[in-house]
């Protein structure tokens, strides 16, 4: 073997294995985002829940990973990894789920308990205890689940949820398939509850006599594997499951039965949507009005642990409005082993998810890393690059329509802006605003310190200015004057702050004035009868009463003089 050749040949082998060892490209997000890797150092994180008011401006806890072996983590800004809580060898938990009212965590827990035979199903519920620089959880209470198990029969909890009305929610796999049909037997249930574990009245199998039995919990029965719910955006529910090779998502109706019982026929029945099964769906995400996920406002965002893909489907009322689509997919090579986790959380910036790294020896090691996806430029507003448009064109591409109603068009989620100016002008300068502003003014948080002043500025004018200056600082910082607003921050720049200003203000100024007089008092009269419906009513009431007098008094008569003449 000669000089030159064994030279070459060491040099093919030394690029060969270069490229053999470069990993392909580990995510492929749709076109218009990338994915970034946030914080690493984890082993199997199965659930990530951002506190209210989080920021990645602020020094407080960023985030909070329930990692499989039972640590609770809190992440702050400089994305240091902080053990808050730990479950026993003996208890294993599940899922996380949070209050976005309150800040309150929830965590199901499975316990083996004495005799070693049975299983225990608990829920713990923590409190943040809230500071300038920390958010601290401390165990509040700790309360059981109206059922257990044995070992040899064990019932998997799946996502937990708490509801906008402040429920708890939660749903029980279907081991035994006949057991499903039966509401005395946990699996195949969907359980709702208030946030301490006592049964609701309103529940669809409630019963007085027994409150505390397993069927006074039951919202929803017939289901195979309902480990992924979410709630839409309308105070709806929806349900992914996947058994038997079929994936199906539910919109969830009180009550119904959804009639599984072994024959993966009945998968197909009472869907909006089913597919080849991708893996079970861990989690389900609702995209409501992100600002870095317009286009995918109202989706149902579903991953797949089998194929490390997110697909996503538009929903209205129940009612599939596309295809599925392909969010976020994953090289085949790569995907996760059985019993792998695919947790998804909203950030401020984007959409956080984690994904187990693979060891060589198929376990999961210490170096998972949890990404999020946000916009390929980094930015979270919308179009930035675009000056000089008008307020019309931005009103039109931040698909502000999507939530608001305008001239009698446009979404419900967020309210009417039809005579913005009419009614802001009397809000504004009204006794209960003004106490709501002192309310916010004794908060300590951000953004309600850093627009303290703008508040105060806001108490100092009068008429018109008052009222643009409102609109702006709503644009620009929707909770500045109104902690629970559900408006998102959609990082707008001063251009486009002041764009929609202008056409908020003369779009409604003139929609309130180009009215003709018979509109308005046709308007009027419809306001009066719908605000005084009593009132309303006993006026019709009363006027028909009088005009079947008036008629049958002149009937009578005309037919007396009518006798006489004849």
């Amino acid at each position: 073997m000669s000089r030159s050749f064994l030279f070459s040949w060491i040099i093919a082998y030394l690029l060969g294995s270069t490229a053999w060892a470069s990993p392909p490209p580990l995510w492929q997000p749709v076109e218009g985002y990338t994915i970034q890797s946030d914080s690493t150092g984890w082993s199997q994180p199965i659930a990530i829940q951002f506190p209210p008011n989080s920021h990645p401006a602020t020094q407080s806890v960023q985030y909070y990973v329930l990692e499989n072996d039972g640590r609770l983590v809190a992440v702050n800004k400089a994305r240091d990894p902080v053990e808050v809580y730990r479950f026993q060898a003996s208890q294993s938990a599940t899922s996380l789920c949070m209050d976005s009212q309150s800040g309150e965590l929830f965590i199901p827990v499975m316990e083996k308990t004495a005799p070693p035979s049975m299983i225990r199903y608990q829920v713990f519920r923590f409190a943040l205890s809230k500071t300038e620089v920390k958010i601290q959880p401390h165990l509040i209470e700790t309360w059981n689940l109206p059922f257990q198990t044995t070992l040899e029969a064990p019932v998997e909890m799946g996502q937990c949820l708490i509801s906008a009305s402040q429920h708890f929610w939660i749903g029980l796999h279907s081991r035994l398939p006949e057991y499903s049909q039966q509401l005395d037997r946990p699996d195949g249930k969907l359980l709702r509850m208030s946030p301490n574990g006592i049964s609701l009245l309103d529940n669809p199998f409630y019963d007085a006599n027994a409150p505390q039995k397993l069927r006074s919990y039951i919202y929803a029965y017939g289901l195979a594997a309902p480990m992924a719910l979410t709630e839409g955006n309308l105070g709806d529910f929806y349900l992914a499951e996947s058994e038997a090779n079929i994936t199906r998502v539910l919109h969830l109706i009180p009550g119904r039965n959804y009639l599984w019982d072994g024959n993966p026929m009945r998968l197909r029945m009472n869907s909006i949507v089913n597919w080849p099964a991708g893996g079970q769906p861990p989690i389900l995400l609702w995209a409501n009005y992100h600002s870095a996920f317009l286009p995918w406002n109202q989706h149902l965002l579903i991953p797949e642990v089998r194929t490390g893909r997110i697909r996503a489907i538009h929903l209205e009322a129940g009612i599939a409005r596309s295809p599925l689509q392909v969010l976020l997919d994953h090289p085949p090579s790569e995907a996760a082993p059985n019993g792998a986790r695919f947790p998804l959380a909203w950030g401020t910036d984007g959409l956080y998810f984690a994904w187990p790294n693979i060891a060589s020896n198929d376990t999961i090691s210490r170096h998972t890393s949890i990404f999020r996806m946000i916009k390929a430029t980094g930015e979270t507003n919308t179009n930035q690059e675009s000056p000089g448009l008008s307020g019309q064109v931005w009103f039109q591409r931040l698909e502000c329509s999507s939530c608001h109603r305008l001239g009698g068009q446009g979404g419900q989620a967020g309210p009417a802006l039809d005579n913005l100016v009419a009614r802001l002008e009397v809000r504004l300068n009204s006794e209960e605003y003004a106490t709501q502003l002192n309310q916010v003014d004794q908060l300590v948080e951000n953004p309600f310190a850093q627009y303290r002043e703008a508040r105060q500025k806001l108490r100092e004018l009068e008429g018109m200015a008052k009222v643009e200056q409102w609109i702006k600082y709503r644009l620009t910082e929707p909770r500045f004057d109104m902690p629970d607003s559900q408006m998102p921050n959609m990082g707008l720049s001063q251009e486009q702050v002041d764009a929609l200003t202008q056409f908020l203000v003369s779009a409604t100024r003139v929609q309130e004035t180009a009215k003709p007089w018979w509109k308005q008092w046709e308007e009027g009269i419809k306001l009066y009868l719908t605000t005084h419906l009593p009132v309303g009513f006993g006026l019709a009431f009363g006027i028909g009463v009088l005009l079947g007098w008036g008629l049958r008094k002149g009937f009578l008569r005309g037919l007396r003089l009518g006798r006489k003449l004849w």
